[in-house]
């Protein structure tokens, strides 16, 4: 649901900014004048006189005169205000030739009594200030501002939830993130829950930052509060650089209608006037909207109808539109225009009105008219350094191929990261989970509910769990419990949205070693010694030419996809060196040569005293080459383009990306084919980028990664306790201080406590930081990612500058709009009886769940591709599923059926088969099998039984149709039965198993009419009897003996029983009682005598939990001494959702265990800037 803020400019007050003059015009001029008591009309001295919005102010003097210089001309709001008395606003047109005066008259005002009321509940009050500023001060500063004064405020409770608010001073407000102390005169403040109208004048005072490390701070902050505002939207239609900025400008054409897709959402794509084609929103034409004002600084903005604005830059849930998901702002003009100078400060708004993004700017926000985003703030890149050719002015090929990669990755999928409770586990272990979804372009936390999956894999890639995590706000939590018949290995744990289909990869993946305990041995790695190496060699930018110098990365790992330490050479065909090989610990490396015509050139490699020969890509006769260097010296971006024509004048083109989102364009023209251009790096943000590099004809011939380190400091964590010692089970306290630059920040975190003796150091998988910096950019899994940002040394740059030599970027492609719709999904493909797609063909899904009912539709693509999006369903839903052609009529199933596909059909397969280091980690092996034997019933089921083998008479199918092994994830059953149409009736489910299955109880309550199914076979780790059932792959919840019940026996043409480890063991613990899996018919080729099915087939999805596990904690009285059981927790406390007040302060509270000496504590988290938040530290406990 779209939340409903707006913002109304009017006249004679201040929401959410100000109404200021502009000072942008070198042209001042003086206002004098006098300030008196309205009542008695004495002169007031020591008044406050101020332009509304700025730092320009002064005060009157002991016969209530006063001076005010620099007021800028043009429309001008002075202020004068006292304390006890009601502020009075005056608007001004101001010129040149004018005597400007201005006299003002004040009244005392009814709030000064309240300076002295007694406040009957305090409790109350601090609630209501804690409402109070949050909903003033917003995000992102909120936590950086203080209210010096909150003495002077009172607050009134009013039906319907409004709190209001009225203040006997000017409020005074310290904005430590963005340097400035305002003061502010509250006006009017109503607030609910949902809503926030205020009103009120500001003065601002600059403070002095104390360092040069708090000065940039200032400066970098007051560009993120004016990047996406109002005035740097109108600054930017004023240049007519609005698309450049990042904003997507139309008019609304109320006679046209919005676009919808087939599920009837809004769509931008076919809303937009194209050509003749009129569409819901028009183009702006820059010169019909922004006309001249009066004086030369100002301009007037002119539109009868209503403005819509997107911010490419930011995202929101105000957008309507499915396929335009950014930050979305309505802007209505009753007057048909409004005044507002070139630096787009708006000093006539004559009544605007925005809604949307642009209404929530808040106080913390603000920033005065007077400043401006200088040179080296807007733009914060020093002139570029051209050693050789010249920079060119941008062109409309530049243009086309800048349009070209937006249009392509105009909606990017999300950021996703999981923090687990730990890195090792034990079968019987539950797996903990944190999720953090962000955006890409800001990696802050949209705003909203969507849904993520979370798989995990074997060490051979099969699924064994998949589950849907509910994400709200970009956060998220689950849990799983890793069953005893799994393995031992290093499993693949990966984190995806429907929108990473297209890059054929999930957005987020980390292996997790699992030992199962009861397994005698354990794999281990494989011998190298026979097995040959995996030896990549690349040279930079994707190619290198006959006679021209070149840099070659190399990447050499073995068979379990770990680096190795190997020596070599190049040489010729004929052996002769020209090329020494060095790589570090981890395979990386890279070496320069210069290769010759009609040369082939070898890598022998080194390794185990055994030489290894790999060919190396042969060089080019002709072509454009891309070298670049931003590690001799981090300030500089070092491009060399060589051109083997060596002409004399020739054109190329740069690009510039991070995440999808172009930071440079640059048009260079080459001098006797050569150019080397220095980029100032200040002006690119952190983390990897991509440059691209296109011939003058606009075809791309190169392509490399970049490392931009991180200019700011770290988000500081202090982790501390409220004891240096404690006893066994006694309750510790665990404080949590996050700050930047010295100052509070608002966080959201996840944190880990564990036992440092038990479970290893999670050094082998990226942090957050990691992820969101290097890793989560890159194609496939990097070795010891963390140790490539752990400093900024030149050998630390150097190694990820190899690393990156070597490496591709990990989006392909940005995600169709088909793809954007958030929540749950179904995905698939219609397919014909030859399992050919059914292009054009539509699934209906219908669900008659009470608080869950719904009908939905979708249409499949050329590929019989299909998705059903935005679906919210709780725990297990049953679905019946409808298929039409494309004029809606009824498709029999001897025409067509679906599969259902996960995004991920598709993907590329992780050939690394990675093998944890049991030998290192032999004492937590140990330390586990004593943690789970000490407390069995946590870990096991102590009421699981043995059963003897019997052996099951049936008619064994080894004949699968290619259907039903779609349709499953085991390959063979230990039973079969199979129906057709001379099958006779049944009354449900339950009957057409009763007394046909060998092995198979089946009995009923004659009382309620339920059921009770039993498979005798062999023991499992799990309580009662009843077993899994599947139909069609799908898992059904069968709670009370009824959940087969709403079947039709009609459609089942298959059941297939499973009753031991072997066949039942890839369902893990929740096939330990068995599965009993059913299948509905299908058309196949060659059976003619199927039943034509035209009605609605039954389809089971499994949703979100409605219930969220807790993380187990034992409670220990404070007296209690330790007895029973040793308690030998390896995890003392795992909390995956935690936020920072506004002092960047969290606290968790938990007991110790009976064994822990050194405790742990690992936080990750994002703040509410986008900057990543990872903390490591060890503890001393007893």
């Amino acid at each position: 649901m779209l939340r409903q803020l707006a913002t109304v400019w009017l006249m004679i007050c201040l929401l959410l900014g100000p109404t200021v003059g502009s000072y942008a015009q070198t042209t001042t001029t003086t206002l004098t004048g006098f300030v008196v008591d309205a009542s008695t009309g004495k002169p007031m001295p020591f008044a406050n006189v101020y332009v509304n919005g700025s730092t320009r102010g002064t005060v009157t003097n002991e016969q209530g005169a006063y001076t005010l210089t620099g007021v800028p001309l043009g429309t001008v709001e002075i202020v004068a205000s006292f304390v006890g008395y009601q502020p009075q606003r005056k608007l001004f047109r101001l010129e040149e030739g004018q005597d400007n005066r201005a006299h003002f008259r004040l009244k005392p005002s009814d709030q000064t009594l309240l300076a002295v009321t007694v406040r009957g509940n305090q409790k109350k009050w601090e609630r209501h200030l804690k409402q109070f500023k949050r909903q003033l001060l917003g995000e992102p500063f909120a936590g950086q501002c203080l209210i010096i004064n909150s003495d002077a405020l009172s607050f009134k409770e009013e039906a319907g939830g409004h709190l209001k608010a009225t203040a006997s001073e000017p409020i005074q407000i310290e904005n430590q993130a963005l340097g400035y102390k305002i003061y502010y005169d509250l006006m009017y403040f109503d607030a609910t829950s949902q809503k926030v109208y205020f009103a009120g004048t500001a003065r601002f005072e600059e403070l002095k930052p104390a360092d040069d490390r708090q000065a940039r701070r200032y400066r970098r902050n007051r560009m993120i509060a004016y990047k996406g505002s109002t005035r740097h939207l109108m600054a930017s239609l004023v240049d007519s650089t609005y698309e450049r900025e990042g904003f997507l400008v139309y008019q609304e054409n109320i006679g046209v209608p919005i676009a919808r897709s087939i599920n009837n959402r809004a769509m931008l794509a076919g809303s937009v006037s194209a050509g003749t084609t009129k569409g819901h929103l028009q183009p702006i034409q820059i010169k019909q909207l922004i006309q001249p004002g009066k004086l030369p600084f100002e301009r007037r903005l002119v539109s009868p109808s209503t403005l819509i604005v997107f911010y490419t830059y930011a995202t929101s849930n105000y957008s309507p539109y499915l396929d335009a998901r950014y930050a979305y702002s309505e802007i209505k003009l009753p007057a048909g225009e409004l005044l507002m100078t070139v630096d787009g400060t708006v000093t006539s708004p004559n009544g605007m009105e925005e809604y949307g993004s642009l209404s929530e700017d808040r106080l913390s926000r603000l920033l005065p008219g007077d400043w401006q985003p200088a040179k080296t703030d807007a733009d914060p890149t020093v002139a570029p350094v051209v050693a050789q050719g010249r920079l060119m002015p941008p062109d409309a090929r530049l243009g086309r191929i800048a349009k070209a990669f937006t249009d392509k990755f105009q909606n990017l999928a999300p950021v996703l990261y999981l923090h687990t409770d730990k890195p090792f586990y034990a079968t019987g272990d539950r797996v903990w989970l944190s999720a953090y979804l962000l955006d890409p372009a800001t990696n802050l936390r949209p705003l909203g509910e969507t849904a993520m999956h979370v798989d995990l894999l074997t060490p051979d890639g099969k699924p064994v769990h998949h589950q849907w995590l509910k994400v709200t706000d970009g956060r998220a939590a689950g849990d799983f419990r890793l069953s005893d018949t799994l393995t031992s290995g290093a499993y693949r744990l990966r984190a995806y949205t429907d929108e990473d289909n297209g890059q054929h990869r999930a957005a987020f993946e980390r292996m997790i070693a699992v030992n199962n305990l009861f397994q005698t041995t354990l794999s281990k790695a494989e011998t190298n010694v026979t097995k040959p190496l995996d030896v990549q060699i690349l040279p930079e930018g994707g190619r290198w030419a006959i006679g021209f110098p070149a840099r070659l990365g190399i990447k050499i790992v073995d068979t379990n996809g770990k680096g190795v330490l190997a020596t070599g050479r190049i040489v010729t065909g004929e052996g002769t060196e020209v090329a020494r090989l060095t790589v570090n610990a981890l395979g990386m490396g890279s070496f320069m040569m210069t290769p010759e015509a009609d040369k082939k050139y070898y890598a022998d490699v080194l390794y185990n005293n055994q030489h290894q020969m790999v060919l190396l890509p042969p060089a080019e006769s002709s072509g454009l080459l891309l070298a670049a260097d931003a590690t001799t010296d981090t300030t500089q971006l070092a491009l060399t383009i060589t051109s083997t024509t060596k002409a004399p004048l020739d054109s190329v083109y740069i690009l510039i990306q991070r995440q999808g989102y172009l930071v440079d364009q640059r048009k260079i023209l080459l001098q006797n084919g050569l150019a080397r251009v220095s980029l100032p790096t200040e002006a690119l943000p952190a983390g990897m980028h991509q440059i691209t590099l296109y011939d003058a004809t606009a075809r791309p011939q190169a392509e490399r990664l970049v490392f931009i380190p991180d200019r700011l400091p770290p988000i500081r964590t202090l982790i501390g306790l409220n004891k240096s010692r404690y006893q066994p089970r006694e309750r510790a306290i665990l404080n949590l201080n996050l700050s930047e630059d010295g100052l509070p920040t608002l966080a959201f975190l996840s944190a880990s406590v564990t036992d440092a003796s038990q479970v290893p150091d999670d050094t082998a998988e990226a942090s957050i930081q990691t992820h969101m910096l290097l890793t989560g950019e890159l194609r496939g899994r990097v070795e010891q990612p963390n140790s490539y940002l752990k400093d900024n040394s030149p050998e630390t740059r150097r190694a990820l500058d190899d690393l990156l030599l070597t490496q591709g970027w990990r989006r392909v492609s940005g995600t169709p709009s088909t793809e954007l719709l958030g929540g749950l999904s179904v995905m698939g493909r219609i397919l014909n009886p030859k399992n050919q797609p059914v292009a054009g063909a539509q699934i209906f899904l219908a669900s008659t769940v009470p608080g869950q009912s719904f009908v939905k539709s979708a249409g499949t693509d050329e590929k019989g591709r299909f998705r059903l999006g935005g679906l919210a369903i709780a725990d297990t839903v049953q679905l019946m599923a409808q298929l039409t052609d494309h004029q809606l009529k009824d498709l029999p199933e001897k025409e067509a059926h679906f599969v259902l596909e996960g995004p991920d059909v598709s993907w590329d397969a992780d050939t690394n088969k990675v093998l944890p280091n049991w030998t290192a980690l032999r004492g937590q092996l140990e330390a586990a099998r004593i943690r789970q034997e000490s407390d069995t019933d946590l870990y096991r089921d102590k009421t699981a039984k043995l059963l003897k083998a019997v052996t099951v008479k049936a008619r064994r199918f080894d004949e699968r149709p290619d259907d039903i092994q779609r349709r499953s994830l085991h390959n063979s059953a230990d039973a079969t039965l199979v129906f057709d149409e001379k099958s006779p009736p049944f009354a449900n489910l339950y009957e057409m198993m009763r007394g046909r299955v060998a092995g198979v109880t089946v009995t009923q309550n004659p009382i309620n009419g339920s059921y009770k199914v039993s498979i005798r076979g062999t023991g499992s780790f799990v309580s009662g009897t009843t077993p899994l059932y599947l139909i069609d792959g799908m898992n059904v919840q069968d709670i009370d003996g009824t959940g087969l019940l709403p079947f039709n026996p009609g459609d089942i043409e298959r059941i297939e029983v499973l009753k031991n480890a072997a066949t039942a063991g890839i369902y893990g613990v929740r096939g330990g009682n068995g599965v009993i899996a059913f299948y509905t018919k299908r058309f196949r080729p060659g059976q003619q005598n199927n039943a034509d099915k035209k009605g609605m087939k039954p389809l089971q999805i499994i949703g979100y939990p409605t219930v969220q596990r807790e993380f187990y904690v034992p409670r220990y009285e404070a007296t209690e001494a330790p007895s029973g059981k040793v308690d030998r927790r390896d995890v003392l406390y795992w909390k995956p959702m935690m936020q920072t007040d506004s002092q960047g302060h969290s606290q968790v509270v938990f007991p110790l265990s009976d064994v822990v000496q050194t405790l742990r504590i690992t936080v990750q988290g994002v703040t509410a800037t986008g900057r990543p938040v990872t903390a490591v530290g060890l503890l001393r406990v007893q």
